[in-house]
């Protein structure tokens, strides 16, 4: 079993989060709409730990490079 199973599928539903500027969305937000995306194509769900890696991830220079930040 490949450790990224799901990956590009959890990056593409983070990413249209961070590209809806009309909402900014909290991490257990994050965390509903990778779910909801995931039980629905295989019955799994992730943790706050993948998709905080996941972000990490995104954020990467050598990968995506994307600019997200954090809101107070």
């Amino acid at each position: 079993m490949p450790t990224n199973k799901n990956a590009q599928l959890r990056y593409q539903v983070l990413d249209r989060c961070f590209s809806d500027f009309t909402h900014k969305y909290s991490i257990d937000d994050l965390i509903d709409k990778v779910n909801d995306v995931l039980y629905d194509l295989n019955g799994t769900e992730v943790s706050i730990r993948q998709i905080r890696d996941d972000i990490k991830y995104m954020r990467d220079r050598v990968t995506y490079n994307a600019p997200i930040k954090a809101y107070p």
